[in-house]
């Protein structure tokens, strides 16, 4: 992501770093939740709630470690 978005990333050394800005609920405009293009084909089945959920309950606390 640093080579995509290198001013969004910059100040995250790695991704240790990222953990407590991934445990915050996001705030998504319906605009920026339109330009995730990965999930453009499969809305219908990850909607943006689903997609907090699943960073909330299991990226973060995996890569704390819980």
């Amino acid at each position: 992501m640093k080579n995509l978005q290198p001013n969004i990333y910059a100040t995250f050394p790695n991704v240790e770093a990222l953990i407590d800005d991934l445990a915050h609920k996001p705030q998504f405009n319906p605009m920026q939740w339109a330009k995730i293009m990965y999930l453009r084909t499969k809305r219908d089945r990850f909607s943006q709630a689903h997609l907090t959920a699943a960073v909330m309950g299991i990226l973060v606390p995996g890569l704390k470690g819980t």
